[in-house]
């Protein structure tokens, strides 16, 4: 078999299973609109290389191999687009020392970001303040970053939400997403 036939088989599984990947994360995050169009392509992808593997696989295992191996890379890769994409929100929460609590706050809203802040108290009785956020996912590394190196010991967690209503900084716009006034 010709070589570039291999080489199509492993390219177009991997571009396949990366945009199932995608797919499965737009929908998740709610843009059913841009994962409905990527199914499409998806499926017509699996339609045309699935038939060329199974067709001729007893005679050429190699195909079944390389149909494996572009499965493989398409995870990884449609993962690391995703990843890149950063769709949809995120909550931040940080307990911080009750001494840098004020003050990282009243940085992080000069950064343009919402803070709710709840004061309260560690194990050993000292003064912690938590503070509570919630951005878009292309935001939340920085502040997490910001965060540790104002406070190290800070305990921060971050994971993703599904915004319902309100939220300073915050609009739901007429297709359902969520956006930051002013981005």
């Amino acid at each position: 078999m010709n070589i570039w036939a291999y080489v199509l088989i492993l390219v177009a599984k991997a571009i396949e299973v990366s945009f199932s990947t995608l797919r499965i994360m737009l929908i998740n995050r709610g843009e059913r609109k841009l994962g409905s169009i990527l199914s499409f392509v998806e499926i017509t992808l699996w339609v045309f290389i699935a038939s060329s593997v199974l067709t001729d696989v007893q005679n050429d295992p190699i195909k079944g191999v390389l149909y494996a191996a572009g499965f493989m890379l398409g995870n990884y890769v449609g993962s690391l687009i995703e990843e890149k994409l950063a769709i949809g929100t995120t909550k931040v929460e940080a307990i911080v020392s009750g001494k840098s609590g004020h003050e990282l706050a009243e940085s992080i809203r000069e950064k343009g970001f919402a803070v709710t802040v709840v004061e309260g108290k560690g194990m050993d009785d000292t003064e912690r303040w938590i503070l509570y956020m919630s951005m878009r996912r292309k935001d939340y590394k920085d502040i997490c970053s910001f965060i540790q190196k104002e406070d190290p010991n800070a305990f921060v967690t971050a994971y993703n939400i599904t915004p319902i209503q309100g939220g300073y900084g915050f609009i739901k716009n007429g297709n359902g997403r969520h956006s930051r006034h002013g981005k």
